[in-house]
């Protein structure tokens, strides 16, 4: 069964979360949305054949929410940080499609550090 990585809203904010499941994305929802008093949404979700490239994805991103300043507590985000939020966010859904398409996960070389993207 594949790894699930998504990214999910809350509403009406700027907050984002990162994450990855081995469960339907509906159910982690669920679970996360117990949790939060908030609306939550999924923004996007890929699929990645394997725990590491999945992983490894997760931490590039939260990698770059750091270096941005942007990264909240746990797995957090807040895009309101940013000069353009709207176009931070696009930039990040286009790093995670980056990253399947060029078939990085499906590929070992690939799933040390990823010095082949810049930064979100």
């Amino acid at each position: 069964m594949p790894y699930s990585v998504y990214l999910i809203n809350q509403v009406g904010t700027w907050y984002y979360k990162i994450g990855i499941t081995r469960q339907v994305p509906a159910w982690r929802m669920s679970a996360l949305q117990c949790g939060n008093p908030n609306t939550l949404k999924f923004v996007h979700i890929i699929n990645v054949p394997a725990k590491i490239p999945a992983m490894e994805l997760e931490s590039f991103i939260l990698m770059n929410a750091k270096r941005m300043k942007i990264a909240m507590e746990g797995e957090w985000m807040d895009f309101g940080k940013t000069e353009n939020p709207q176009e931070t966010l696009e930039n990040l859904i286009e790093k995670m499609d980056i990253f399947t398409t060029l078939n990085i996960c499906q590929n070992p070389i690939f799933w040390g550090p990823h010095k082949r993207f810049s930064a979100i």
